[in-house]
């Protein structure tokens, strides 16, 4: 697994968010999105101050980036700014090839909501997705890896169909 090298904060308001990235992770390149200009010029202050040479600020609705997937390892947001995701996310930049909860242990987390939604008579379709993407992920190598492997897996197995269907595969 590689190590990540380029984040994306989607809203990053003022920067706050973005700090801890920029700051404690020097060899990390991050791009702070956010839509009100006023954030912005607080947020390229902040870091300007720190002498921070590892971020950058775009004004840009968060829907519309106008940058490319491929340009970026993480994509975050303050929405997912609680501590258990902040410490998730530390976790990921520091030991990429440790991973703390595999796609394995997904996978049976999403099985027992399956089954108690079952058991309650509650529709989950899309856990039901969720679950034959883990079981494809698994089937094809992933199972040991972090949980966040699963985009990764969606990305590399979407690419093959591409490249199936223009004859480049």
């Amino acid at each position: 697994t590689k190590k990540a090298k380029r984040l994306v904060d989607l809203g990053c308001g003022f920067g706050k968010s973005s700090r801890p990235f920029y700051h404690q992770h020097t060899d990390l390149n991050v791009v702070g999105i956010e839509l009100s200009a006023p954030c912005l010029t607080l947020a390229a202050r902040t870091a300007n101050e720190d002498q921070a040479l590892n971020v950058r600020f775009k004004q840009a609705d968060a829907a519309d980036t106008g940058l490319e997937a491929s340009d970026f390892d993480i994509v975050t947001s303050t929405a997912m700014s609680s501590p258990a995701h902040k410490n998730y996310g530390e976790l990921m930049l520091k030991n990429p090839n440790n991973p703390s909860f595999t796609l394995k242990l997904g996978l049976k987390d999403v099985e027992l909501a399956l089954q108690t939604a079952d058991d309650l008579e509650v529709p989950l379709p899309m856990a039901e997705l969720i679950r034959q993407h883990h079981l494809e992920a698994i089937a094809n190598g992933y199972g040991e890896r972090d949980w966040a492997a699963l985009g990764t897996y969606l990305m590399d197995s979407a690419a093959r169909r591409i490249d199936a269907k223009s004859g480049t595969a």
